[in-house]
């Protein structure tokens, strides 16, 4: 009863102000909360395929929409309610109850000494990268600093060759 007092009261429609409007020029389904609520909530694609084209053409109106879109979340969530109902206190209790958390590991490792990579259909054994990305990026950052360096010692060199003359 809440969702269809909802959706029937609140719910934007893309129809038109008049019933012969409607039917003349057709409804919007882009701005309409049913038929977007049916997006989320329709299983099957063509029907909602064919609820888009008659609503569009005016000969489904936004009453119909809406009657088929509350169904649809009454469905939905009925299921929801459903589930809810067999959740006993014994259900709930077990859930809830703390337990060990049991960890067995990967059941297929792969050790990273023994990583093997495939070139050109040659199989070559190779060392994997140790080094962590703040190690790489520390060695760039060292590698900018030397060659601001040299730029620098470059230039200077430039200046006094240049001062010489």
């Amino acid at each position: 009863k809440q969702i269809e007092k909802k959706i029937n009261k609140y719910a934007f429609s893309g129809g038109r102000a008049t019933k012969e409007e409607h039917e003349k020029y057709g409804g919007n389904p882009d701005v309409d909360v049913a038929y977007d609520y049916l997006t989320y909530f329709l299983e099957d694609d063509e029907e909602l395929a064919q609820i888009r084209e008659l609503y569009k053409a005016g000969t489904l109106s936004t009453g119909n929409l809406k009657k088929k879109c509350i169904a649809e979340l009454q469905k939905f969530v009925g299921g929801f309610q459903d589930r809810r109902n067999e959740a006993t206190d014994d259900v709930l209790d077990k859930f809830m109850t703390p337990r060990k958390m049991e960890y067995a590991g990967n059941p297929h490792p792969i050790k990273t000494e023994e990583a093997v990579v495939q070139l050109n259909g040659e199989t070559t054994e190779e060392k994997p990268d140790r080094k962590g990305k703040r190690e790489r990026k520390m060695e760039k950052l060292e590698q900018k600093k030397r060659e601001k360096e040299l730029e620098k010692l470059a230039l200077r060199n430039r200046d006094e060759t240049s001062g010489e003359s």
